[in-house]
């Protein structure tokens, strides 16, 4: 059975964001939603995009689970 959970990562200080991502891979969870309600960050303006944040989050997790996000 696979298990996961949902993240919030623009909710956390980044200084966290690497320990999270270690105590859910302890927790034996591989997958990970991320990026939910974080689009007004990924594009403050029409058109606009910054993915830093996200991409950040990305390559935390990348190699330890299987990452799904939103797009409104």
């Amino acid at each position: 059975m696979k298990l996961g959970v949902c993240y919030y990562p623009e909710h956390w200080l980044e200084n966290l964001r690497a320990k999270d991502a270690h105590l859910v891979a302890e927790t034996c969870l591989s997958q990970v939603r991320i990026g939910q309600f974080a689009w007004s960050r990924i594009e403050p303006e029409p058109g606009q995009f910054n993915w830093a944040s996200l991409d950040q989050s990305i390559e935390l997790t990348l190699s330890d689970f299987y990452i799904t996000t939103y797009a409104p």
